[in-house]
């Protein structure tokens, strides 16, 4: 990432490239944070555009602007779905440090616990002070921040503990390729409930084909049941975005409860409608995703 004439630019590179062959730029008016954790560099800035912007390591994570597009998303859909065949009140999230993966679904008021283990701490202090619209939800009662591995926690994590978890995670790249290999899927499948849902961010159609079908191979040799459902953000490379949906069974996850879905309260991007759109996948995105979780469940 680089500051230069107020404005911050990610540098992207397409899976198998040496070189960088994107940029993406955001003009700012203001750096609020910058630190280097045990982790990675962190970084809020402000800018005309998006609001206030949170960058990891240089690569843009969530802004003011259209953060609820991922958040409502990556929550609500699994937690309707899940609410279909069981009373979801035990949720894990695994990173989702800024905190609006934990607001969207303490939303859901049969929610009694959500334990959100995020490896870098100093993602959650800084999301509470720079991003409190993004991080709201950490003063919960309902919220448990622990600060640790996500794969070391699943694994040692009770069967059958959860009703719904959630996997918020960086991309398959360095030390968190374990988040994307069977190993862990295998581990979040044991801690999941009878009737539970497992949903992941996916990486984007466009420029992370090769990861989404490294992801989606796993999860088929891993689980049951595979599904994908896709938004719009535009902020993240490409601008669409893919979403795993995995379960221990044959489940039928695309369809919300109207009702449920109006007890949550007033929401920006997710409705009944939009939930059972997001599962309507182009084929080159359902050719990269299901088709391969299903090819991998088959070999097996």
């Amino acid at each position: 990432m680089s500051n230069a004439d107020t404005w911050v630019t990610e540098h992207f590179s397409i899976a198998g490239s040496e070189a960088e062959d994107l940029r993406f730029g955001f003009r700012t008016s203001s750096t609020l944070f910058e630190g280097r954790s045990d982790f990675q560099d962190v970084v809020v800035a402000q800018g005309p555009a998006y609001g206030r912007m949170l960058f990891l390591d240089g690569c843009m994570m969530t802004t003011e602007r259209d953060e609820f597009v991922y958040h409502e998303m990556l929550a609500h859909v699994p937690m309707m779905a899940a609410r279909r065949n069981t009373v979801v009140r035990n949720v894990l999230i695994i990173g989702g440090g800024d905190g609006g993966l934990a607001r969207e679904v303490l939303r859901h008021d049969t929610v009694e616990r959500v334990d959100m283990v995020e490896i870098d701490g100093m993602v959650v202090d800084v999301s509470r002070k720079f991003l409190p619209s993004i991080g709201s939800a950490f003063d919960d009662p309902r919220l448990n921040v622990l600060t640790e591995d996500g794969n070391a926690f699943i694994h040692r994590a009770s069967p059958s503990t959860y009703d719904v978890i959630l996997i918020d995670s960086a991309d398959p790249i360095g030390p968190g390729i374990v988040l994307f290999q069977p190993p862990f899927y295998k581990a979040v499948l044991r801690a999941l409930r009878p009737n539970g849902l497992v949903a992941a961010q996916g990486m984007s159609p466009w420029l992370q084909a090769d990861g989404q079908r490294f992801m989606f191979g796993n999860l088929g040799r891993s689980f049951p049941f595979v599904s994908a459902f896709v938004a719009t953000i535009p902020t993240y490379p490409g601008g669409q975005w893919v979403f795993a949906l995995c379960a221990g069974e044959e489940v039928e996850p695309t369809e919300a409860d109207p009702a449920a879905v109006g007890q949550i309260g007033t929401t920006q991007y997710y409705s009944a409608a939009v939930h059972k759109a997001s599962f309507a996948l182009p084929p080159f995105i359902a050719n990269n995703t299901v088709a391969v979780a299903r090819a991998a469940r088959d070999e097996q």
